[in-house]
């Protein structure tokens, strides 16, 4: 019933008017402060910012002293009046700190003041330690250098100076692209996505659900200029005030953090994110303007919308939306199994001792790579010789063993450990009986629940890998003793350098071999330090003996693994909060977009539905077309899903991809059919809701 001559419609469509352009625009500054603090503090930590271009030096070993080397570093900086530092990390905290090197060639930059003012780092769990370029006239000038404060062709100056003494060299100077695929591989992007699309429906509904304000400013002679100028002097105070309240927050915020370091950066970082939002916005609201001025004046009055046009618009939110959202739910669920995954290796890092991984050289020509790997074979040989160096390593029985003349193997994660691993950790067998190892006599611990044909097949593979490495390597096929483990048995990894990999295993094929067997080369060994599987017990030691081996140009540092994995723990749940906003907010834009779907078509249709209602006929056959488009976006995103699934499952490598289908054990075709038909049942209910009350509303008219 009209209360006091305004009808309900009347009443929501003022609110919508009066509150939903603002939201949008407070919800697009709050997204720019976050998305910009978050970006720039995992930015800080991969290198410096504000670079101008990056010089990547490697290949051969260098044909001249390091000295003349850094002479022509700086010899450049002062001939282009620009700062070049080089980045060195922490050889024993890689991942907490750092060390920059600056060659000076404008006194005035930024660069410069950092000799004395030290580095402002945004991020501040790194530790950054700032020299002169001249502290490396002794080292390998190989690595990452990058200019700042002057041209960025200087770089290019640079490299020709560095290709003459026989390096090769790599510039970058345009750093967009790889900028934008970092961005939206990070959840932060995604996030950035669901906001723009949010102020997309708020800013294009603000405008559609005020078609019947539009017509009564057309009745008194208002143009399209000055109905877009009201709407914006209706707003702009308010919507400025929050944006601004919001970054005044933000900030003082930002600035208890790091005390307001690299302040310029981030506040040009989210002027330009929130400018992009509001050009969407802008967008948008123009879109649904335009839409709802273009119907005649009688039929806006009666606050209808024009056909198919205003369905067309949200359809350009609605069908992205859907497949967001999917992405959205499958990123959180890999997120929270992640976390799970590492939250309960935390209690197995704690009892593991203070353990360390190595970090090999990759600016080393392909020749001093195979030279200094058979080198790192050799010390890690005798490391695990002295009992100090733990193998860990996960692999397939696919990859391990040949194929027979059938041209399958069985498959089967793996544990390939050594003797020292089960001096580490508790590895028992059937009988409860702790396992040790020889070492000569490779010793393999089969599933306890696997059955007698897994047996056999398990066996033979591991025999023809055993043999396929003897052949290899020259040396006799030694004795395979096979075991059953215990029941429920869970081994603790030590996790691996690629990310997200499982650091736990229940029940898994554990194949224990040592140097003396012969079956791994020095190539292996060294392949195995560079994927973080051959871990030292101890980080000084790691140290001191690969000086000792000669090792210190080809392992840049060493790093404490059980703190890598506390860090990456502490990442996950701070990335699983951005993964949840995430979730909340793209299933609003899908809700939002299904109901007003609903809502339009019912205004465009109000006096057909009213009449094929009053004769009967059915949900379906009235909003068959709706019905029609909602079932194919719902089935879309299911097939494709569908068939991401069974394609992953054909692949023959391991992934651990975040987007990957089977990490969620084949459940994300399931979620991505629960959301698309969740979406539908939304967008149909509210139809039906609509229709009701368009009925009440013509019954009482007539």
């Amino acid at each position: 019933m009209p209360q006091n001559g305004i009808t309900f419609n009347e009443f929501e469509e003022g609110a919508m008017r009066s509150g939903s352009i603002r939201l949008a625009v407070w919800i697009a500054a709050f997204a720019a402060m976050l998305g910009s603090f978050l970006l720039l503090n995992a930015l800080d930590l991969s290198g410096p910012l504000m670079v101008r271009a990056t010089v990547q030096v490697s290949g051969p070993s260098p044909q001249v002293r390091s000295e003349a080397t850094v002479g022509v570093i700086s010899e450049v900086a002062l001939a282009d009046r620009v700062n070049i530092v080089k980045s060195v990390a922490d050889v024993r905290d890689p991942g907490g700190a750092r060390h920059l090197y600056v060659a000076v060639g404008n006194p005035a930059g930024d660069a410069a003041s950092w000799i004395g003012h030290g580095y402002p780092s945004f991020n501040v769990s790194m530790r950054t330690v700032v020299g002169r370029m001249d502290e490396l006239a002794t080292s390998d000038p190989r690595g990452t250098y990058y200019v700042f404060d002057g041209p960025a062709a200087s770089a290019v100056d640079l490299q020709q100076k560095l290709q003459s003494q026989g390096y090769r060299v790599l510039v970058k100077t345009s750093f967009v692209g790889s900028y934008a695929q970092w961005v939206m591989s990070r959840p932060v992007g995604v996030g950035l996505v669901v906001v723009l699309l949010l102020c997309a429906t708020l800013a294009g509904g603000f405008s559609l659900m005020n078609a019947k304000g539009y017509a009564v400013q057309r009745l008194q002679g208002s143009g399209p200029l000055m109905m877009v100028a009201r709407d914006v002097k209706a707003n702009a105070v308010s919507c400025m005030l929050g944006a601004c309240v919001i970054s005044i927050v933000a900030c003082s915020l930002v600035a208890a953090h790091n005390h307001g370091a690299q302040w310029g950066l981030f506040g040009m970082l989210s002027a330009a994110i929130f400018l992009t939002i509001c050009v969407g916005l802008a967008i948008a609201y123009g879109v649904g303007f335009i839409i709802a001025a273009a119907q005649p004046l009688l039929s806006a009055v009666k606050g209808r919308l024009p056909r198919r046009l205003p369905s067309i618009a949200v359809y350009c939110v609605r069908i992205p939306a859907i497949f967001i959202t999917i992405w959205s739910v499958t990123l959180l669920f890999t997120a929270v199994g992640n976390m799970r995954n590492q939250w309960q290796a935390q209690e197995a890092w704690r009892g593991a001792g203070d353990v360390a991984q190595v970090h090999l050289n990759p600016n080393m020509s392909t020749d001093e790579q195979d030279a200094y790997s058979r080198r790192t074979g050799e010390w890690l040989e005798h490391a695990e010789d002295e009992g100090r160096m733990i193998l860990a390593h996960e692999d397939d029985l696919r990859f391990m063993a040949p194929t027979e003349g059938d041209g399958e193997t069985a498959s089967s994660t793996v544990l390939l450990v050594n003797g020292n691993y089960l001096r580490h950790q508790t590895v028992r067998d059937d009988k409860g009986r702790r396992l040790t190892s020889g070492s000569k006599a490779v010793k393999v611990v089969i599933p306890y629940d696997a059955d007698a044909a897994a047996v056999k097949a398990y066996e033979k593979a591991i025999d023809s890998w055993a043999r396929s490495h003897a052949s290899a390597y020259g040396v006799p096929v030694p004795e395979i003793d096979y075991v059953r483990g215990e029941r429920g048995q869970r081994l603790f990894g030590y996790g691996s350098a690629l990310p997200d990999t499982p650091t736990l295993f229940d029940d898994a094929l554990i194949v224990v071999v040592d140097n003396g067997s012969g079956l791994l080369s020095f190539d292996d060994y060294a392949a195995y330090a560079s994927q973080g599987d051959a871990l030292l017990d101890d980080a000084q030691y790691a140290i001191t003996s690969s000086r000792q081996a000669g090792l210190e140009d080809f392992i840049l540092a060493v790093s404490d693994a059980g703190q890598n994995a506390a860090t990456h723990y502490a990442q996950l749940r701070s990335d699983l909060v951005v993964h949840g906003y995430n979730v909340m907010m793209s299933a609003v834009v899908l809700i939002a977009s299904a109901v007003a779907i609903a809502r339009i078509r019912v205004r465009e249709r109000a006096q057909t539905i009213f009449a094929r209602y009053i004769h009967g006929w059915s949900f379906a056959r009235t909003h068959l077309s709706l019905v029609i488009v909602e079932s194919i976006l719902a089935i879309i995103p299911s097939i494709w899903f569908v068939s991401q699934a069974v394609l992953a499952a054909r692949r023959s490598t391991v992934s651990y991809a975040q987007n990957n289908p089977l990490l969620l054990d084949g459940y994300q075709p399931l979620i991505a059919v629960l959301i698309a038909m969740t979406s539908l049942a939304v967008c149909l209910l509210s139809t039906a809701a609509y229709v009701r009350g368009n009925v009440r509303n013509h019954a009482r008219e007539e």
